[in-house]
């Protein structure tokens, strides 16, 4: 019998760890807090809402095995420009 490790989310995914981020309104799962909070764009209360795929390939994030995370030696802050960008695709 298998059995999930880790927080199970109403849509089946799990994980092991503390680290992991898993955003229950696009249920997709990240490599930690920096790349979760690089994928929520506009502003809280007001329009705040989960990046397409494309926006966060835009903020350098990539996914591998299910899991989005941002590449070692790539840009780590977020600028307002790549933000505007993101806001601009959507």
């Amino acid at each position: 019998m298998s059995r999930k490790l880790g927080v199970p989310c109403e849509c089946g995914a799990a994980w092991p760890g503390t680290r992991i981020c898993h955003c229950i309104g696009c249920h997709r799962t990240f490599t930690g807090e920096r790349p979760f909070d690089a994928h929520r764009l506009g502003n809280h209360g007001v329009d705040r809402r989960c990046a397409t795929e494309a926006e966060m390939s835009i903020k350098g994030l990539r996914e591998r095995a299910g899991r989005w995370y941002r590449p070692v030696g790539a840009k780590r802050t977020i600028t307002e420009e790549s933000t505007n960008e993101c806001l601009a695709a959507a």
